[in-house]
């Protein structure tokens, strides 16, 4: 069941088992989100397929539309920005307060934010960039 505080909007396709706390947004109007079995969302989170931006400052007369893609068993930490494009595959979490705000790929058992890990977080090596995301790969396998 989806609590009264969670807004979806247009094409959006949930799996089993999905959690959505309140409130929250999902916007698939024009384009598609897809979320797998077994998600949960934390609140005050927006999924968005629709990007106006460069329509609002003059550089397009389109809005940009991607279809958004969550695996299975995905966490979304509170307060984060799913963008058009996104693609997060099963078992990885996204860290509370991360903006994904272009298209990008993020492979199985990950943990994804957008602020540069510290040194207690682990090894750097293990860290990777993805545009202005960190991605570090693996860490749930």
């Amino acid at each position: 069941m989806i609590p009264p505080g969670v807004k979806i909007h247009g094409n959006v396709i949930l799996g089993e088992n999905v959690s959505i706390c309140e409130p929250a947004e999902l916007n698939g109007t024009g384009s598609s989100i897809t979320i797998g079995d077994g998600c949960d969302i934390a609140a005050f989170t927006v999924l968005n397929v629709a990007d106006s931006s460069d329509r609002c400052i003059g550089r397009s007369t389109e809005i940009k539309r991607a279809p958004i893609v969550l695996g299975g068993r995905v966490f979304v930490g509170s307060h984060c920005l799913i963008g058009g494009g996104a693609t997060i595959r099963d078992r990885c979490k996204v860290a509370a307060h991360t903006a994904m705000t272009e298209p990008v790929e993020i492979p199985c058992d990950s943990l994804v934010t957008d602020r540069e890990p510290r040194w207690h977080i682990g090894s750097l090596s293990r860290w990777h960039r993805f545009g202005r995301l960190w991605v570090k790969v693996g860490c749930y396998a």
